[in-house]
């Protein structure tokens, strides 16, 4: 999500209208400093200043076209994140009915691997950002595989 100063510098250099296109409900631009100016600044993004934060305000505002059918992931999984934060509003082209993630490794569309019992655990880089280098390796080998 681009910060805001760089839209307000794209805008700046339009002649007569502007499309912004993203999702409100993904991650906000990151900002390092703790100073209350650059959180304002930096780590906003348009829907943030525009006060659209949830996907009922972004139906109702004339502002935005909500885009809201989705063509990647099977119904098994896009119904997971449609019930924890789109309000059920997204919905499913038919071709995602017939996608699986692990063609080969599960009949089922979704499919979780219990980690416990290989004790995995995360490291911290400098900037604080977590990351899991055995979850790391083990997607990669999938993915790969799969």
């Amino acid at each position: 999500m681009a910060p805001m100063p760089y839209l307000y510098w794209a805008l700046g250099r339009c002649r007569k209208s502007a499309v912004i296109v993203g999702d409100f409900l993904q991650l906000p631009p990151i900002c390092v400093s703790e100073s209350n100016i650059a959180k304002k600044w930096l780590g906003r993004n348009i829907y943030q200043h525009l006060h659209i934060d949830t996907p009922s305000k972004a139906k109702r505002d004339k502002r935005v076209c909500l885009l809201d059918t989705q063509y990647r992931m099977n119904p098994a999984i896009s119904s997971i994140s449609n019930e924890m934060f789109y309000e059920g509003l997204l919905k499913d082209d038919t071709i995602t009915h017939t996608l699986n993630m692990c063609d080969g490794l599960s009949e089922f569309p979704l499919t979780i691997i219990d980690t416990t019992s290989a004790s995995p655990w995360c490291s911290r880089l400098r900037s604080g950002s977590r990351f899991n280098i055995y979850h790391a390796l083990l997607a990669v080998t999938a993915a790969k595989k799969f």
